[in-house]
């Protein structure tokens, strides 16, 4: 099976065609299998997940968004999304259901995951284009992909929300309307139910230092030098940018 090579192959050209021949042109392969390969696309694409996607760090450039957004379009096309709506709406318990019927909720599953982490990608890739372009109809699009995710996010099995679900969908958002108010509550929210661990130590440090500039932009400095220095004397080496 090719899709395992997708991921391996270097040349972005090879890539791009081998990703579009499994999707398009391999009549053998179930949806599930062609969402896995635009999953390993947007993966190969969107590599910086805990870095906001206008920051240059973020690797997200006008030709990496758009195939972003394209690729993630490609995802959500092949869900039927009023099917894995009832499907996953179905509470019976496991022992009581047959085995087709746990088998399409186990595939539902897979399907929910895949296409919250597609809605993900397209929207970093859509707030990238905002911060370009602040129009009303750029807004009304990321706005609209940031509703989808909401409603495709699984949160049963964790309510702490996600770093990557906090840089795609919420902080771009408010920055995007200027709302660094809102902003900083989200931050200090996500920091309160997540401490820092060595799993999350990366995002934390990257929450930290965007909790100091938003503190600078709403002209609290007294605070954002407090802040400043207890992030100084736990993370040393750390740089907050003017």
């Amino acid at each position: 099976m090719r899709i395992g090579w997708v991921k391996k192959v270097k040349d972005e050209g090879v890539r791009e065609q081998l990703i579009e021949e499994l999707v398009s042109e391999h009549s053998e392969l179930s949806d599930l299998d062609r969402m896995s390969v635009l999953v390993a696309q947007l993966e190969l694409l969107d590599t910086q997940r805990h870095v906001l996607p206008h920051e240059a760090s973020s690797g997200i450039t006008e030709a990496s968004a758009a195939k972003i957004i394209n690729a993630a379009d490609k995802l959500a096309a092949l869900v039927d999304t009023s099917n894995l709506a009832i499907v996953l709406s179905n509470r019976q318990s496991a022992s009581v259901v047959s085995e087709d019927e746990a088998r399409a909720r186990r595939d539902a599953a897979k399907s929910r995951n895949m296409l919250a982490s597609a809605l993900t990608s397209k929207c970093r890739a859509l707030a990238f284009q905002v911060s370009a372009d602040s129009s009303s109809d750029a807004l009304k699009e990321y706005e609209s992909a940031v509703a989808q995710l909401a409603k495709w996010s699984d949160t049963s099995s964790n309510p702490v929300p996600d770093i990557t679900h906090l840089f795609a969908a919420v902080i771009p958002l408010h920055m995007c309307k200027s709302e660094y108010a809102q902003a900083l509550m989200a931050l200090s929210m996500w920091t309160k139910l997540a401490p820092m661990t060595r799993a999350n130590a990366a995002g934390w440090k990257t929450v930290a230092v965007l909790q100091i500039q938003l503190l600078a932009k709403l002209g609290w400095s007294a605070w954002a030098d407090n802040f400043k220095n207890r992030l100084f004397e736990e993370c040393p080496g750390v740089r907050v940018p003017s």
